[in-house]
């Protein structure tokens, strides 16, 4: 090429080169010629190496729509294209644009994994991993002054998915979902699909967060779009519904709570998983109490019984909490449940009989828990606790000791609060 004909001159005949490389297969100069090529032209005369000229070169040797043919042969081209890239992008600001980059995300999701030795730049023992070479691209948006937009993200979790990568790259395809999650409107895809295989990957890789989170933006956004058709629900995969798994760990437990009032568990478990509503507020009521969280335990038990899409608690629901409380020696929040228990129409008997412990041993524990409240002059705990042993004796029809702990409660002065408890 002759350099001193005019810019503008030179400019179109290498972007005609370029275009005309790849037209058909009998006249195709090869991609490593033709990218070697516009590297000699960048290192005798930059100003050459415009914008659309790096367009249409990634264009040429990463079509949109690659054959098996592009696929097969172009691995070490790929590597070799990305690197003469980065070299011009770090040289010249503001060259390089998301169009070209988005091209280059693109063509990864096409390719495989293997072993590949490519020869003559710097590339020996090169390990080909579509995911990492596609969180590279990623990665460098910032560092090129590139704004990532929809197709960006989409491309890029589409390269890692299908392969089993290190906690590394979960951990940056995490960062990648919550990216996608705080502007749902503009990045998330539209094409259920392609959102469907990202909630179906995430969840494969126990990454229950980011698949919900992901779910959770992308309902938020057919809120916002009534036209948008996706069928949400029927786009969760099966292990999203998996109680047991998520109550297992304190990191996931809250997301099963808000499972419970958020999706539609019922018609989901018809399908895919045995048990109701009832079976899931109680997994999630007993993994509460084991880390300890109590009081959202107790709140979900009131949104059982208010009004709503779930279940009113069983026996068995207010046995979990009433043991862990009492194992904890929290009695006033015990009996507080008891108290709750009653008003809904069940019975403290029913609640004490019920799961791992026996009849005998709760009364045998209320009794010693009575006279510890006696000595600490817990008037309101100790009518409670007496209530509770009177209605125990009226259910086994022992009147007699219920007349006796009337009698005692009467001794106590506890007779007043023990009406305002009953009434």
């Amino acid at each position: 090429m002759d350099f001193a004909t005019p810019r503008h001159h030179q400019q179109h005949f290498l972007l005609k080169v370029i275009k005309t490389s790849c037209q058909t297969k009998f006249v195709e100069t090869p991609p490593y010629n033709l990218i070697h090529f516009v590297e000699l032209v960048w290192k005798n005369n930059k100003n050459l190496i415009t914008t659309p000229v790096l367009e249409s070169l990634v264009l040429s040797i990463c079509p949109t729509a690659p054959t098996e043919y592009d696929v097969a042969l172009k691995k070490k081209d790929i590597l070799y294209l990305w690197n003469l890239l980065k070299h011009i992008g770090h040289y010249q600001t503001g060259i390089l644009n998301t169009r070209i980059l988005n091209q280059l995300i693109g063509f990864f999701r096409y390719m495989g994994k293997g072993r590949m030795i490519v020869g003559g730049y710097s590339f020996y023992g090169y390990i080909w991993d579509k995911g990492k070479a596609a969180l590279d691209v990623f990665h460098k948006f910032e560092v090129f002054q590139c704004v990532p937009n929809q197709d960006t993200y989409i491309f890029t979790l589409q390269a890692i998915c299908g392969i089993d990568y290190s906690t590394d790259v979960l951990q940056q395809a995490a960062s990648i979902c919550q990216k996608m999650v705080l502007q749902p409107d503009t990045l998330l895809p539209d094409d259920g699909k392609i959102l469907g295989r990202l909630l179906t990957w995430f969840s494969k890789n126990n990454m229950i967060k980011e698949a919900y989170a992901l779910y959770r933006a992308a309902n938020e956004k057919r809120k916002r779009n009534p036209n948008w058709g996706l069928e949400l629900d029927r786009l969760l995969p099966h292990r999203i519904f998996e109680f047991d798994t998520l109550c297992s760990r304190k990191e996931t437990v809250y997301l099963a709570l808000d499972l419970l009032t958020v999706i539609d568990i019922h018609k989901e478990v018809e399908h895919k998983e045995e048990g109701t509503k009832l079976s899931h507020c109680r997994k999630v009521i007993t993994a509460l109490c084991q880390f300890k969280d109590f009081d959202a335990a107790k709140q979900l038990i009131f949104k059982m019984i208010a009004d709503g899409p779930l279940q009113r608690p069983s026996k068995e629901v207010f046995n979990v909490i009433i043991k862990t409380y009492v194992d904890a020696r929290e009695i006033g929040q015990a009996l507080e449940m008891v108290m709750l228990l009653e008003s809904i129409g069940l019975h403290t008997y029913d609640a004490l009989t019920c799961g791992n412990g026996s009849y005998y041993s709760y009364m045998t524990q209320a009794k010693e828990i009575l006279e510890e409240a006696k000595k600490k002059d817990s008037k309101l705990i100790v009518a409670l606790l007496y209530h509770m042993l009177i209605v125990d004796c009226d259910f086994k029809q022992n009147y007699d000791k219920a007349l006796k702990l009337l009698t005692e409660m009467k001794d106590f002065g506890l007779q007043s609060i023990w009406m305002n408890i009953t009434n």
